[in-house]
This record gives structure tokens, C-alpha cells and sequence, in this order.
């Protein structure tokens, strides 16, 4: 990371935040030093009896979980494990705890964790990939397979892989013991590893008692003394809390190293009321982020709740809203999330990742439904409590999220998704994109617009920041200069002003930026069958230009051929189709489809990308695909509308 990265970084700091910071590296400086004598803990069984977390009876696991499991956990004794969720990668046994398994380099250290740069490696490799081996979600998910089938081989070889990472991972050396939120998860993990193998094999505890002091003491020291503040805050500090209050509800004697579980308890529930809405919306405005801190908060409020402490009636008020909104906003059959992401999740209780949205989205809507959700999670917490949100709107019309700047609509054909929200959450906007007035679009479940995603953290400088700029997100675009300004990963120079919205006239949108104004109109067409988007811009006077663009991003699924010069056909991947028309106050109208050599060579899990980034789009992080857009340019004008309709070829 070079110096104009952290001059900026330390520009978005307060006072309290820079005297934080002095704490924190005096602390590291100590830690480099001297650590505290772990082998002073002790671990007895006897505080486990009756507490977090409460494990269902193996014979009542679903079948539908027992398949999916034993799927698993035989992918993984092959060392096929999976990454982000929907990365098959083979891994080495035992695996190579600090190396990229995508590039193929190994950063393996014995340096000061404090001395180690995790943000920049190599031009090709990603932190991100070495901290998921070590959030053990492999581990976990042979945890739950030997806990369902009672199979020793599956816990064997779990505990053994858990030494073996102790062995190469000393405590504060190396890449996995750089961010306070990594050590937070494995608590989380370590905590029902725990639970499951020793309900499930008693003669196993004394050994689960000796591996708990190599992580458990340690972990919490850490997650303790380096909790995130600030600017930096985000969802990391709900996951490290989360780690701290699920292992000290489990181990009470924890809290001599870590922090007293009432104060936990405390800086918890104001996180949560700061990091959620009122309307239930997440604030760092990346929707995959949502249920992941919404997970984090599930997991603390149940550990909290076994241990027979009260939780206000405003955070689990607020954590209720916040599942309806996260059931109202995602997208069910094929979710293309908005903002910065990772595709992370806290610990594997769905069947099937590559469907965990939607498995969550069924969960909150009717338990029964989501097996794999309804068998690890009990509802006792919850069951009194709808998800129904306050601000729900008739079916067939906009449902507003005003506090966090979102609009949805459905109907039995349609799903619309607009944004007019702030760019991020707090003084560094972290994961926010420059997607104020974008639409995302899908038809009978099919996406047509989509949001192009996030493609990786630190392997691809380039690729991100084109990912998050303005320019490839379905909304207007004036060219008149770029604002605010990205300088690097996780830090915008500003934030921009909140776009407006109203419903007079279906739903209208206003965003003004220093070019100019823009506004979007999205018209729901009298017969049901399609929407016409108008937009306007009006320069700024004093602006270098008045041109301005609209990018239409299809899905990678989809093709889409002219019909005549302004119209198109668009073909979904389910053959169903739409008509695109595009009016005549548009100077510039040009398809733009993926090559034959850019669809066999998809530059997917490869990073950098060479050449241009226009058309490419990334649903799953690391996943990369060509996808054919519309570009429009027109020239701004206060008494010049520029419309584009979507209309269904075959309405019901």
C-alpha cells in the first residue's frame, strides 16, 4: 500500500480515532514482546453442561441435510475443499495454511503478525484466500458430518487438522493473525467444533480440552486487546464480538483474558443499533454484508439468551427487521448483490452454499422450508417476533426502504430493485460502489440488469475500482468528472449527497453531483407488460461537458441481437425473451457483445485481467464473466427526456 493510500486513510480519521490507533501499536509493540502464560488456563468440561450451543438430536437431521452433508465432508477427506462458498479448489493434506491456492503462492512466515502487510502480497495472490482456509468452514462441516453419522474418521481427521494449524499458525505470527475479525470467526468455529464432537464423542473432551488451550486463551487476548474501532469498525467488530461473546458463553473463565461477558453484551447491542437501520437495512450498503453481520448478531443474541442474559426489546425489534428486510430485498432464484463483497458467511448451517441466499431468504419467510437452517438453528429467540416489516406496501407496488435508500418492487413477472442510497457507511464508505440511481431488473425470476459485482479485494486494483465506479452501474453517468474520488481499497476522498425519491408518477429519483443533476423515472407500463425508464440530466453550468451515459448491463446468460436501430431482443437463459426500446434523444447507441475468444477465455479466478474491462461482470467474488451491454450517450438538457423500455414479448 503506498503512502497516498495511507495519508488519505489517516485524513478520515478523528482525533479519537488517531489516539485509538496510538493505543493499538503500543499494544502491538508489547504483544511483539511478552504474552501472557496460556498454560495457566484451564478448560474443565464441567462448564459446558447446559449452554451454547444447543445441538439438536442427530436421528432428527433431515435427509435432504444427511445427503448434502455426506457429500461434503467426502469432498473434503479428498482435500476438495470449497472457497467463497462456490470455489472447488484441491487443497494440499494438511493444508498449506498461509498459501493462495489460485495463484499458487505460499506466504507461509514466522514473521510479527504486526510487522506483515496482508493487504498487498503479489500482483496475483489475495489475502482473502489464505484467511478462508483458516476460517475452518471445512472443518466445521466435518464437524456436523461426524456429529449427524456418529463417524469417527470425520472427527479424527477434523482435530487433526486443527493441531496442525496451531503448529504452523504460533500465536500473533504470520498473515492469520493480522485481522482481529479472522481470529473472531474461529472462535465462532472452534466454539460448535466443540459442541458437536464432544456431545457426540464423549471420550474425545480431554483432547478437545488440550487443543482448546492452544486456541481458546490466546484468540480471546487477541480478539480482546485488538478490537476494531473507528473508520474501520464495519461489520468486523459485530464479527468479533460475535467470537468473544459465543466462546465466553461457552468457557466462562475465558473472560480473564478476553473481556467480561456483561461488558460484551454492552458494546454488542450498540453495534447492532448503529450498524442496522431502522427500516432493517444494513449500513455499509453491500447486501452479501448484511446477512453476514446479521449472523454474527443471530449467533451472539442466542449464545446471550443460553446464558439467561437479557437482550433489549430494541435490538432484537431491530434484528427481526432486519431479516424482513433482507428476505424483501434479495433477489431468490439469482442474486446479484449491490456494493463491495466477499460472498462470506459466518458458519456453514445451509445445505448448499451456492444457494445460502436463498436458503436464508426461506428461512425467514417459513423455517420448515430452509432444512438445513431450521435443523442447526433453534427458533426459541425468535418465534414471537414477525419479520413482517413495518414499511411493507401492497403486493404489486414499491416498497420503500427510506433510512437505507432502497426500493423494490415484485410481481408475479417482475422484480425491480432501486437505489438511492448513501455511498457508504461511515467517514470511509468502505464497501460502498457509485451505484446511486442504478436498476437492477429481473423477469420471471431471470436477471436482465444486473449489478456487476466486486471481483476480488487486492489481486486486481484495476479490475475493482472500475467494479465500483459509476460508469458501469445502471444509472446515469455524466462525464463531466469523476466524484467522489476512490483512493484505494475500502477509501472514498468524500461522500456524496443522498439522492431524493418520491412516488409522484410511479417512483422518481434525484441525485445532483458537482456536473450536475440527474433524474431517473421508472414507469410500471399500464398493461403490465414491461417499464420505461426516463432519465434527465441537467448540467451544471460550469461543468466541462453535458454528455452523459447510460450503461445497460445484461447478465452473462443472456444474448441479445438488433432488431432495428433502436430496438433489441434480449434472450434470457430460460429462452423467455424481452424487447428493448430505445428513443431517438440518444445520439449514441452501441451493442456490445463478448467476443468468441472472451467467452472461452473467461478470466475467471484470474487476476489481473489484461486488456479492457468493459462487459466484464462478477456475481460470486473471484468469478469473473464476459456479459453484453447497451451503451447510451445523449447531451443534457432540461427539456430533453431519454427513455429506454423493457417490454415482455410474451405477456400472460
Amino acid at each position: 500500500m503506498d503512502l497516498y493510500w495511507y495519508w488519505n486513510r489517516l485524513k478520515a480519521m478523528g482525533p479519537a480515532e488517531m489516539l485509538s490507533h496510538g493505543i493499538k501499536k503500543s499494544r502491538q509493540i508489547k504483544d511483539s514482546c511478552f504474552l501472557p502464560d496460556w498454560s495457566r488456563w484451564q478448560c474443565p468440561s464441567t462448564e459446558l453442561a447446559d449452554c451454547y450451543p444447543l445441538l439438536p438430536e442427530p436421528d432428527q437431521a433431515p435427509g435432504e441435510l444427511k445427503l448434502c452433508l455426506g457429500k461434503d465432508a467426502g469432498a473434503i477427506m479428498k482435500r476438495q475443499w470449497k472457497f467463497f462458498g462456490h470455489l472447488d479448489l484441491q487443497v494440499d493434506d494438511p493444508p498449506r495454511w498461509h498459501k493462495d491456492y489460485i495463484s499458487g503462492k505460499d506466504f507461509q512466515t514466522t514473521r510479527s503478525a504486526f510487522r506483515l502487510n496482508h493487504r498487498k502480497l503479489d500482483s496475483r495472490s489475495d489475502i482473502k484466500l489464505i484467511w478462508e482456509l483458516s476460517r475452518w468452514y471445512s472443518l466445521v462441516r466435518l464437524a456436523q458430518a461426524a456429529f449427524v453419522f456418529r463417524n469417527e474418521d470425520y472427527a479424527e481427521t477434523c482435530l487433526r487438522l486443527l493441531e496442525n494449524w496451531t503448529k504452523y499458525n504460533p500465536p500473533y505470527r504470520g498473515f492469520n493473525w493480522t485481522s482481529s475479525l479472522e481470529v473472531g470467526m474461529r472462535l465462532i468455529q472452534f466454539t460448535w467444533i466443540d459442541g458437536l464432537l464432544s456431545k457426540s464423542f464423549p471420550s474425545r473432551i480431554p483432547e478437545l480440552n488440550r487443543i482448546a488451550k492452544t486456541i481458546l486463551p490466546q484468540h480471546a487476548y487477541f480478539a480482546g486487546r485488538y478490537l476494531s474501532f473507528g473508520s474501520s469498525a464495519n461489520n468486523h467488530i459485530l464479527g468479533e464480538l460475535a467470537g468473544l461473546i459465543t466462546a465466553t458463553c461457552r468457557w466462562p473463565s475465558l473472560e480473564e483474558y478476553g473481556i467480561p461477558l456483561v461488558r460484551l453484551r454492552e458494546l454488542w447491542q450498540k453495534e447492532v443499533l448503529r450498524q442496522f437501520a431502522p427500516d432493517g437495512g444494513n449500513r455499509e450498503q453491500a447486501l452479501n454484508y448484511h446477512i453476514y453481520s446479521w449472523e454474527f448478531c443471530r449467533q451472539s443474541a442466542t449464545a446471550l439468551h443460553c446464558r439467561k442474559m437479557e437482550i433489549s426489546e430494541e435490538v432484537l425489534d431491530r434484528l427481526a427487521v432486519a431479516s424482513a428486510f433482507y428476505a424483501t430485498i434479495q433477489a431468490e432464484l439469482s442474486n446479484w448483490d449491490y456494493g463491495d463483497s466477499d460472498d462470506a458467511y459466518v458458519t456453514p448451517f445451509v445445505l448448499d452454499e451456492n444457494r445460502s441466499s436463498a436458503e436464508y431468504v426461506q428461512w425467514f419467510r417459513d423455517p420448515e422450508s430452509s432444512p438445513g437452517l431450521n435443523y442447526w438453528w433453534n427458533k426459541d429467540l425468535w418465534e414471537n417476533r414477525s419479520i413482517s416489516s413495518p414499511r411493507s406496501q401492497p403486493k404489486e407496488d414499491w416498497q420503500m426502504f427510506q433510512d437505507s435508500g432502497l426500493a423494490v418492487f415484485k410481481s408475479s413477472d417482475w422484480t425491480l430493485r432501486f437505489d438511492f442510497s448513501k455511498l457508504g457507511y461511515l467517514a470511509t464508505a468502505a464497501h460502498g460502489h457509485l451505484d446511486a440511481l442504478h436498476l437492477s431488473l429481473w423477469y420471471r425470476g431471470e436477471p436482465v440488469l444486473i449489478d456487476p459485482g466486486t471481483g476480488a479485494y487486492y489481486g486486481d486494483t484495476r479490475l475493482r475500482v472500475w467494479l465500483a465506479s459509476r460508469s458501469v452501474h445502471n444509472g446515469p453517468n455524466p462525464l463531466g468528472g469523476d466524484f467522489p474520488n476512490r483512493l484505494g481499497p475500502f477509501l472514498w476522498a468524500s461522500h456524496h449527497e443522498v439522492p431524493q425519491v418520491d412516488l409522484s408518477g410511479n417512483i422518481l429519483g434525484r441525485f445532483s453531483l458537482p456536473s450536475g443533476e440527474m433524474q431517473r423515472r421508472i414507469k410500471y407500463l399500464p398493461d403490465g407488460n414491461g417499464w420505461q425508464i426516463e432519465d434527465t440530466f441537467f448540467p451544471d453550468p460550469s461543468a466541462d461537458s453535458s454528455d452523459f451515459e447510460v450503461r445497460w448491463q445484461f447478465s452473462p446468460e443472456s444474448s441479445i441481437e438488433f432488431r432495428s436501430e433502436r430496438k433489441f431482443k434480449l434472450t434470457l437463459s430460460d429462452s423467455s425473451s424481452l424487447e428493448i426500446e430505445v428513443s431517438k434523444e440518444w445520439q449514441n447507441v452501441d451493442l456490445n457483445l463478448p467476443t468468441e475468444v472472451e467467452k472461452e477465455l473467461s478470466p475467471q479466478y484470474q487476476l489481473p485481467v489484461e486488456g479492457p474491462l468493459d462487459g466484464i461482470c462478477s456475481r460470486r467474488f473471484r468469478k469473473l464473466e464476459y456479459a453484453p451491454f447497451i451503451l447510451l450517450r445523449g447531451k443534457g438538457h432540461s427539456a430533453c427526456v431519454f427513455r429506454t423500455r423493457f417490454l415482455a414479448s410474451a405477456p400472460k
